[in-house]
């Protein structure tokens, strides 16, 4: 892994490895991230006028809301539940989300990598905008 820090930082360049060894445990079923579309959604949502606020900027969004609900509960866990694990203490633990192969939306340093990241389903609902806000306790 290479890291270049922005010029307004550094004006030095360095190299930094870091060797991770990841093993999902997958007896626990994950947790599956979806957005659900009215059918007459046209797939905006309230945003700047001068950004993005399409579907593909959707996902991107839910994909880091996903991980950092994830740290957040493996955090809270660790710290409400001191001691050492198998004693009442808790370890860093927390949901598995679903995972797939594909593009990383996550890192700015490299454009074309490709990684394991969270998936987001898009479903198409079957009610209307105005179906799916009689749904909430507070309206639209």
């Amino acid at each position: 892994m290479t890291f270049i820090p922005p010029p307004h930082i550094s004006q030095s360049r360095f190299t930094s490895r870091i060797t991770l060894h990841y093993l999902p445990l997958l007896q626990n079923p994950p947790l599956h991230l979806a957005i659900v579309l009215a059918r007459d959604s046209e797939g905006q949502f309230e945003g700047p006028l001068d950004r993005p606020n399409g579907i593909d900027e959707a996902v991107k969004k839910l994909r880091v809301g996903g991980y950092l609900w994830q740290m957040y509960t493996a955090e809270q866990l660790f710290r409400n539940f001191p001691g050492t694990p198998g004693n009442g203490g808790s370890a860093r633990r927390s949901f598995r989300l679903e995972e797939e192969w594909g593009d990383d939306t996550l890192s700015l340093q490299e454009s074309d990598a490709k990684r394991t990241t969270a998936k987001i389903h898009v479903v198409r609902s079957e009610l209307s905008v105005a179906g799916n806000c009689g749904l909430t306790t507070g309206g639209c």
